[in-house]
């Protein structure tokens, strides 16, 4: 009985080993940021609502306050002796 191995065994086969991507002795790699870092780049920053500083705020009360309102009342039924008027300033 003769055996033959259709692959030979190590002791007469020689292999080599290919990196497809080199080593990183060979390889050079250079990385460049889409966004440059803050030395470089200039930021502005613009408010759509302005500081206080340049910003005029108007407020007006739809009922005006006691300093200006005049606010009367009368009675359904006055008094013998007067009608009542509350006036206030």
């Amino acid at each position: 009985i003769t055996v033959e191995n259709e692959t030979p065994t190590n002791e007469s086969e020689e292999i080599t080993v290919e990196n497809e991507t080199p080593t990183n002795e060979s390889e050079e790699i250079t990385v460049e940021n889409e966004t440059p870092t803050n030395e470089s780049e200039e930021i502005t920053v613009e408010n759509e609502t302005p500081t206080n500083e340049s910003e005029e705020i108007t407020v007006e009360n739809e009922t005006p306050t006691n300093e200006s309102e005049e606010i009367t009342v009368e009675n359904e039924t006055p008094t013998n002796e007067f009608l009542l008027v509350f006036h206030f300033l």
